[in-house]
């Protein structure tokens, strides 16, 4: 079975989005990590300022 063969659609759409980001970075693979690194830390700020923190440290209450 050939390598193409195994590959997944969750996979071949993971393998564009990691060309799209180098290509996006000029093909310098380091920069398309730090652009990523970069926009990671976004998202996570981004959701640490609108979630609630009481939220995320209290569990569930069972009924």
């Amino acid at each position: 079975m050939g390598e193409a063969a195994r590959t997944t659609p969750p996979t071949l759409e993971l393998e564009a989005a990691v060309d799209r980001a180098i290509e996006r970075a000029g093909g310098d693979v380091r920069h398309a990590i730090r652009m990523l690194a970069i926009r990671q830390h976004e998202l996570e700020t981004k959701l640490a300022t609108t979630v609630s923190a009481g939220y995320i440290r209290r569990s569930p209450i069972a009924g």
